[in-house]
């Protein structure tokens, strides 16, 4: 398969399904549909992200059945080629008032009973905490929620402020993290999985 020619073929598609960070093409092949996440360009940040997608990805894939497959991921020009999974979208099944099908709790269950069989992905960023884990973590969380909220105080001020969202909304927690009980980080502890 041509990978670059699938890309070229998924932007010019135009028709995406927006995740967050990415535009998400359905991208028609001889073998099958796939999926193309193309990154999108200034998006803002609301997730600490330690590892790229597509190093999880690979980690997960030999533990975590509905994880689709990577196919291929490419840094120049910034894309990945996903397995395209068939299935049907909550808010389909069950909109709003409708309850959620029986299923739906057993297969979330499910899947963390997977993710829990997941190894700890080694080589922990160097700008990641690696003593007094908990508070140092427990501060990062802070510090990319207060950039947010600096990034659309002003755009959505009206809105903070029906919401009762307060001007300095993490001042009441910021010295609560000093409290919380130490605890390693993921990165000095021995890898293990969970019992099944």
């Amino acid at each position: 398969m041509n990978w670059r020619d699938l890309y070229e073929r998924a932007r010019a598609h135009g028709d995406s399904a927006a995740g967050y960070y990415n535009d998400n093409i359905r991208v028609d092949t001889p073998e099958g549909p796939v999926i193309v996440r193309i990154p999108i360009h200034g998006a803002d940040t609301m997730d600490l992200r330690p590892w790229r997608e597509d190093r999880v990805l690979a980690a997960i894939a030999p533990h975590v059945r509905a994880a689709p497959r990577l196919l291929h991921t490419s840094a120049d020009p910034p894309f990945q080629v996903h397995e395209f999974i068939a299935g049907d979208v909550l808010n389909d099944m069950a909109p709003r008032g409708i309850p959620v099908p029986p299923h739906v709790l057993d297969d979330v269950a499910g899947l963390f009973t997977q993710l829990t069989r997941v190894p700890r992905l080694p080589d922990m960023p160097a700008s990641w905490p690696t003593d007094q884990y908990t508070t140092a973590f427990a501060r990062r969380l802070s510090d990319l929620t207060q950039r947010v909220y600096d990034t659309f105080s002003t755009h959505y001020a009206d809105l903070f402020t029906a919401l009762a969202i307060p001007t300095d909304p993490l001042a009441q927690v910021d010295d609560l993290w000093r409290g919380l009980t130490p605890r390693p980080s993921p990165a000095s502890t021995p890898t293990s999985t969970a019992a099944t």
